[in-house]
């Protein structure tokens, strides 16, 4: 009873945490645009921006999931493919 109480506890924890990033990442990018785009000097694509900042998501999401599988790729992968975020792609 103990270990299903921790892995709940720990499940939470990552929850919280990886919302507290998300929200932290999604202000820091709409701040730094703002600031980026009242500088005199070259204009960047906002849509670059955007996109860089759903690689970056992207990216912490799936270091997330890879952490909360223990660091094992191949159980990570199969995660992976369980939840659908691999279509059309064999392990």
């Amino acid at each position: 009873m103990n270990v299903s109480l921790f892995s709940v506890e720990k499940s939470l924890l990552i929850r919280w945490v990886s919302l507290a990033v998300l929200i932290i990442q999604n202000a820091t990018l709409v701040l730094v645009m703002r600031y980026a785009r009242t500088r005199p000097g070259n204009m960047f694509l906002s849509t670059t921006a955007v996109v860089m900042a759903e690689v970056m998501k992207l990216t912490l999401c799936l270091g997330i999931t890879l952490y909360e599988n223990h660091g094992n790729v191949s159980t990570w992968l199969h995660y992976l493919n369980e939840v659908g975020c691999l279509y059309g792609f064999s392990i």
